[in-house]
């Protein structure tokens, strides 16, 4: 199994903060594809897939999957 790395900064404007680190390491080559979800503000969904096929897809969306269910557990262990 892959290590999940978090990569959330938690300050403000953190979308932007993620997403200049994101293309900084994409610029340094350490990106093999992308896969991206977001909300928009008029509440529409974009998405978006780089250098990706499907099965790679279906993989890092489960690996955003696990990765969201290993930190609902976390929460409610430490409750």
């Amino acid at each position: 199994m892959a290590k999940i790395y978090e990569f959330t900064p938690r300050e403000p404007n953190n979308v932007v903060k993620l997403l200049e680190d994101i293309l900084s390491m994409a610029k340094a080559g350490k990106l093999e594809n992308l896969t991206l979800a977001a909300r928009l503000n008029d509440g529409d969904v974009m998405t978006a897939f780089a250098n990706i096929d499907y099965a790679e897809r279906l993989s890092l969306i489960g690996h955003l999957q696990f990765h969201i269910t290993q930190k609902i557990v976390e929460d409610l262990l430490d409750r």
